[in-house]
């Protein structure tokens, strides 16, 4: 994952995988607004986020404006060796049922 997140700093995301991407993106976020509950938790939000709710207009217009051009710079400024935090999570073998101490 670090290798990938690097070469985004480095190199230019394709156009046809930042296609898919932004249309992946679009297609969640106008979910997103199908259902009033999901409307109202989205503006309410972009409301407590970016001090008004109303913003959620112009939001999918600048998110499909990005270019891969947007991506390297971005990768370049925030992924960094200082500034990655990798977490190892082992999971805790559980005892078998049946087992002394185990589930009955």
């Amino acid at each position: 994952m670090r290798k990938t997140l690097n070469s985004l700093a480095t190199s230019s995301t394709d156009a046809p995988r930042l296609d898919r991407a932004l249309q992946r993106a679009k297609s969640s976020f106008l979910f997103d607004l199908q259902s009033n509950q999901s409307r109202a938790n989205t503006f309410g939000e972009y409301e407590v986020i970016f001090g008004d709710a109303r913003v959620v207009f112009t939001d999918l217009e600048r998110l499909l404006s990005v270019t891969p051009e947007d991506i390297r710079h971005a990768a370049s400024q925030f992924v960094s060796p200082t500034t990655q935090t990798i977490v190892r999570v082992t999971p805790v073998a559980l005892p078998l049922a049946g087992a002394k101490g185990g589930a009955r």
